[in-house]
């Protein structure tokens, strides 16, 4: 009896020694998988770690482009190779990407008030290449030129011609002039009902400024205007609903405001010798473009305080810049 309970617990002994062994298998097996998530984690916070350093860097590149391009149109628009709203070139490439540049807006940041003559908003959009990444900076830049006092004139030309539909005479343009603009005044026997259906520079078409009509006396004037008119010298082209007498004269300006040339108008007739029109501008320093429309053998008008008299035309009407 004693022999069988000592093989006995020799059996029970054996026994707990392989339990111990599984618990040892378990452990390491336990041990591994805590070592392999570990390292699995660490290699994820690494590459987060270097995709967060790539995209502060792309960050910061494109803040820069951004900045680069309102250098850009800030010399653009001072050195007059450009003028708000007409950037020759919108889209750069420097460096790691490009920027692209909107002139667009010509209001302040509220969206209401209306900027002054030599200021623009300048939108720059700097983007990397190779990367959703862009960002974006918006100022305003005063700039030497446009409704600052350099409001020159350049040249002016006329021609009277009776019994014609398409009317043609040439005009130069300054080509070295910025901020141009070109004004065509046109003077018209409107007995037969005849308007002026077209202005045309170079080929570009002109806008009509306004139209005044004196249906007694016949005649009829309209006013057309042409914002950066091509350099040198070139026809202008009037043509006419139908046949008449018509006079035409043109003025070509330097340092006006390109994006809004014309800021006020006003149109009247009378049969005075002494007639008189208002007009309220808006900017210091603007100028006045008074076109005068009359009858031949009319009085000659004389050039008040201030004023030049650019062109004096007569045909069977009379026009006067």
């Amino acid at each position: 009896m004693s022999a069988a309970l000592t093989m006995a617990r020799a059996g029970q002994g054996r026994h707990v020694m392989r339990q111990r062994g599984m618990i040892s298998v378990v452990a390491l097996m336990l041990l591994a998988s805590v070592v392999t998530l570990t390292a699995i984690i660490t290699l994820r916070v690494a590459n987060t770690g270097v995709s967060d350093s790539l995209n502060q860097s792309s960050n910061v590149a494109a803040l820069f482009l951004a900045e680069s391009g309102l250098e850009y149109a800030t010399q653009q628009l001072s050195s007059g190779a450009a003028s708000c709203g007409a950037m020759p070139v919108t889209t750069q490439s420097v460096g790691r990407g490009s920027f692209t540049i909107s002139t667009t807006a010509v209001t302040d940041y509220d969206g209401v008030t209306a900027l002054s003559a030599g200021q623009c908003r300048i939108q720059v959009s700097g983007g990397v290449t190779n990367s959703d990444v862009t960002r974006t900076v918006q100022g305003i830049i005063n700039y030497s030129g446009a409704g600052s006092g350099t409001i020159a004139l350049d040249n002016s030309s006329s021609r009277a011609r009776n019994n014609s539909r398409n009317f043609t005479f040439s005009h130069a343009v300054a080509a070295g002039g910025s901020n141009r603009l070109l004004v065509v005044g046109v003077v018209l026997d409107s007995a037969a009902g005849s308007s002026v259906t077209s202005v045309r520079y170079a080929g570009a078409s002109l806008s009509r400024i306004g139209v005044q009509n004196y249906a007694s006396a016949g005649i009829r004037v309209e006013l057309w205007r042409l914002v950066a008119p091509a350099g040198g010298s070139n026809n202008v082209s009037v043509r006419l609903s139908r046949r008449t007498s018509v006079v035409a004269g043109a003025v070509s300006l330097t340092g006006v405001d390109q994006t809004s040339p014309v800021e006020a108008s006003n149109f009247a007739f009378n049969t005075s010798k002494t007639p008189a029109l208002s007009v309220t501008t808006l900017t210091d320093n603007a100028w006045v473009v008074d076109v005068l429309g009359a009858v031949r053998n009319s009085p000659s008008p004389s050039a008040g305080a201030g004023q030049t008299l650019a062109c004096d035309e007569r045909g069977i009407d009379r026009i006067e810049f």
